[in-house]
């Protein structure tokens, strides 16, 4: 079963602005981007045609699933693309924005697996074919470093809290943004890898945040490798994890055969403290 959600976002760019549904409302202060109806591209990418400002113009905004967000104005004659938004904003100022996006279908049945290496969505990927939010990476198109991306884990967590790395917590433009990760997940520093939740209280600007039971993602190759994140090098999915070992198993299992196995390894999670019933 899935539910349709309308997006309803509060943000401000110096001056308050409001997208209900798919309506742009913004004050009296704006040059060009005045209220009117717009376009959800993706659910996290929105198009405004400001035609009556300058031709073909449109406002467009990308808004990151860890509270943030850039815009930017260009001229189009036809609607934007997604690319068209990530390329137009890559580079702007950060902003912030608060409440829901718009989810055209979130899953209710089966549940997410419980998982401890993952990203919120929104987080940008460095791939061969540009910046690509993690949850729209395309294993049939994207790639990382020349190699082959085998798939996308969709996982909840079961800690209280996320990491959150401010824009040059570690060093400079490392990260070149905020950057929120899961408190287990390996990030390469100073020639080793370190779990997310080991930075806290050593970094000024590393703190933890709390997890609201977002749906988390993650990156799966052919081998255990690394990807870059808002320039920290991030670890990928283990191939040997149970995550992939039990995404495997879904896949020839039947919509109620897989709720069933879902919600027991979950249980078992709860109840054991581990993510690997061999373990």
């Amino acid at each position: 079963m899935s539910v349709s959600i309308p997006a309803y976002l509060d943000f401000t760019d110096f001056n308050h602005k409001r997208i209900v549904n798919t309506t742009f409302y913004g004050n009296g202060d704006m040059q060009n981007a005045q209220p009117g109806p717009g376009y959800w591209i993706t659910n996290n990418a929105f198009a405004l045609s400001i035609g009556w400002a300058w031709v073909n113009g449109w406002w467009v905004a990308y808004f990151n699933g860890n509270g943030t967000y850039q815009y930017a104005e260009f001229q189009k004659s036809t609607i934007p693309t997604l690319q068209d938004i990530l390329n137009a904003v890559n580079g702007g100022t950060i902003y912030n924005w608060y409440g829901n996006l718009q989810n055209s279908s979130i899953t209710i049945s089966p549940p997410n697996p419980y998982s401890n290496t993952c990203f919120p969505a929104g987080t940008p990927v460095n791939t061969n074919q540009g910046i690509i939010p993690i949850e729209l990476l395309d294993p049939n198109v994207h790639t990382i470093r020349n190699k082959k991306i085998i798939g996308i884990s969709k996982t909840i967590s079961l800690d209280k809290f996320l990491v959150c790395f401010e824009k040059d917590s570690l060093s400079s433009n490392v990260p070149s943004q905020k950057t929120i990760i899961s408190n287990n997940h390996g990030i390469y520093y100073e020639g080793e890898m370190i779990r997310a939740h080991k930075f806290i209280d050593k970094f000024k600007n590393v703190n933890k945040i709390r997890y609201t039971g977002e749906v988390l993602y993650n990156v799966l190759m052919e081998k255990h490798d690394k990807m870059v994140i808002n320039n920290l090098i991030c670890e990928t999915l283990d191939p040997e994890s149970y995550t992939v070992k039990l995404y495997k198993i879904l896949q020839t299992l039947s919509p109620e055969e897989q709720q069933q196995r879902i919600k027991n390894y979950n249980d078992f999670v709860i109840k054991n403290k581990v993510f690997d019933p061999k373990k």
